[in-house]
């Protein structure tokens, strides 16, 4: 339960959207969807605020 809190620290993202994004990419892609699901989580958020960035 720790590591949710740490990877959301560094990425800034709240740890239940990780553990989220973690039960999705299981339930999509078995161990590989969970191994991809932080890292396509970092794409969005980053995409996200860069989008949100550029309209203000």
């Amino acid at each position: 339960m720790l590591s949710p809190f740490i990877v959301g620290k560094s990425i800034h993202t709240h740890p239940l959207l990780i553990i989220f994004a973690l039960l999705v990419g299981g339930e999509l892609g078995g161990i590989i969807g969970m191994i991809a699901a932080v890292p396509c989580l970092t794409i969005i958020k980053a995409c996200l605020d860069t989008a949100k960035e550029a309209d203000v």
